[in-house]
């Protein structure tokens, strides 16, 4: 089953981000994040965006889909330098705006 996702689902899941750590993302990366793997919105319609297990799949999923990097570098890179991967994730969805 496919959630619909609010635009209060979107600000929180964008806030609970942002407590992560991750830049400030538009909707539409979050959406298509949802959008490639449901159980993030199942899961946070169970515990809340800002839930940890939540926020951590989000993140992947986001870093993952933005980068076009497979989990495993995405995990790797998380733990060695996470800033760097925040500025990379920040960089190319800001190229992809001026791109549309």
């Amino acid at each position: 089953m496919t959630h619909t996702l609010t635009a209060v689902d979107l600000d929180a899941a964008a806030a609970a981000l942002r407590g992560y750590g991750a830049p400030d993302l538009p909707h539409h990366a979050i959406a298509d994040a949802v959008a490639s793997d449901p159980d993030i919105a199942a899961l946070a319609r169970e515990h809340g965006w800002a839930d940890g297990e939540v926020v951590d799949k989000l993140w992947a999923v986001v870093c993952v889909n933005v980068l076009g990097i497979s989990f495993t570098e995405q995990v790797g890179r998380y733990l060695s330098r996470p800033q760097e991967l925040a500025d990379d994730v920040e960089a190319a969805v800001s190229a992809r705006q001026v791109a549309r």
